[in-house]
């Protein structure tokens, strides 16, 4: 049934995570023990979250409370761990509440969107404010200002040029990316010149760059456009690109080039990508297979099962 099928990948996707090379740093040091707390707040947070909008009863202000409660403890271990609030502001919108949103746009909403529409606004009234204060909490921890880097710690953000500092910072994006496919070297310390900075447009490491960007447009716009029939898709996108942001130089510098432990969050959607996909193209060839094996005719059946589509719902 559906259900089981959903339960393997789920599986699958959790047996990925957990052996995944690129966690030898988080798992292996005492530092990254910070990234491990971080993510059970993380997942505690989601798990609350999705109970609030999953079973709808009278206590859903307390089930979002507990949810940011749970954010603030992922953030108190790691700072990135906050960000699980845009996960779950992200699928509250993107996904949970799309058909109300697009029947609001559309002016066809009945008296029953009017009050789900209601209570969304309170979610995100809360969430959102909620966030601002861990920001402030944060920024009130480190006296109200960000900690400051040498240039030994990350020497792009030291660059003079700032095409040098865009290209470099968007390669790291996909350097990064590239330990999850394929972690064939892991270091625990990607300091000073162990990756060289990218100088300008004939660099051919710009080729990975724009490759990731056009894989990541392409997820998204998928996942937006077929809406609740890519949950999987959706949250794996998510889950990968948001917990990364506070390490991607692009808001904020950080003191570090790459750092491995940092993917411990964001590995987790690279799983769901993973897993989803594969059962994806499974169907696929056991379709095709199904129609050839019609179509010969064989005097033997040859069973092969075909996991469910809708594997995340």
């Amino acid at each position: 049934g559906s259900c089981g099928d959903g339960l393997m990948l789920s599986f699958l996707a959790a047996s990925l995570f957990a052996t995944h090379p690129v966690h030898t740093e988080a798992v292996a040091g005492v530092v990254g023990r910070a990234d491990i707390l971080a993510c059970i707040g993380f997942l505690l947070s989601l798990l609350a979250y999705n109970s609030c909008l999953t079973r709808p009863s009278p206590l859903w202000p307390i089930k979002i409370l507990l949810s940011v409660f749970f954010g603030a403890c992922a953030m108190l271990f790691k700072e990135h761990g906050a960000t699980v609030l845009g996960v779950c502001l992200g699928f509250d919108l993107l996904f949970h509440s799309r058909s109300r949103i697009l029947r609001l746009i559309r002016r066809s909403c009945t008296p029953e969107d009017k009050q789900s529409l209601r209570l969304l606004a309170a979610r995100c009234l809360v969430l959102t404010s909620s966030a601002a204060l861990l920001l402030c909490l944060r920024l009130y921890i480190l006296h109200g200002h960000l900690p400051h880097f040498s240039e030994q710690d990350n020497p792009a953000s030291f660059a003079e040029g700032a095409l040098t500092r865009v290209l470099t910072y968007s390669y790291l994006l996909a350097f990064n990316a590239a330990l999850l496919v394929y972690p064939r070297t892991l270091c625990y310390d990607w300091q000073m010149g162990s990756i060289p900075l990218v100088e300008g447009l004939a660099d051919p490491r710009n080729v990975f760059t724009v490759i990731l960007f056009a894989y990541l447009v392409s997820l998204s716009l998928v996942s937006l456009l077929r809406g609740k029939k890519q949950c999987g898709l959706l949250m794996g996108v998510m889950l990968l690109v948001i917990p990364f942001l506070p390490a991607s130089n692009l808001l904020i510098r950080v003191g570090f080039v790459v750092a491995e432990r940092i993917l411990y969050i964001p590995s987790m959607g690279y799983c769901i990508l993973v897993v989803h996909g594969s059962s994806i193209l499974f169907s696929h060839v056991s379709q095709r297979h199904r129609s050839w094996r019609k179509a010969s005719s064989p005097p033997f059946p040859l069973p092969l099962p075909l996991p469910s589509d809708h594997l995340w719902h």
